[in-house]
């Protein structure tokens, strides 16, 4: 008997997934969930807004704890193809899996160049 309740125990408190993650960098998000395979769009010269080389793009995605991207959400950049780009490249991230079976929400500054 004991043996089955230490072992329902655990499975709740283990790799606790937090709600929400704040990242001003690709790299500080992959500190604290860990990515495992991401896109990034590629862009034309000259295809950003006013012919800037690059621009930082707030974002805010949620994460499976499989660690599939279920949803994106760009902050208006004022060019609808800009802002799809942005989102389609982010749902193709793939993050570390989690025990649950919990989402979490992701804010991040998301730094977009032009080649």
């Amino acid at each position: 008997d004991s043996g089955m309740q230490s072992k329902e125990n655990g499975s709740d408190s283990e790799n606790n997934v937090p709600e929400s993650i704040e990242a001003s960098t690709i790299e500080e998000l992959a500190n604290k969930r860990g990515i495992k395979s991401m896109t990034d769009p590629v862009l034309k010269p000259g295809s950003l807004p006013g012919g800037l080389a690059y621009m930082n793009v707030p974002v805010q995605f949620t994460i499976l704890a499989n660690g599939i991207v279920l949803s994106v959400v760009v902050e208006d950049t004022g060019y609808s193809e800009l802002n799809t780009v942005i989102s389609n490249a982010l749902r193709q991230w793939k993050f570390a899996s989690v025990s649950g079976d919990g989402t979490m929400t992701a804010r991040l500054l998301y730094h977009i160049s032009a080649e």
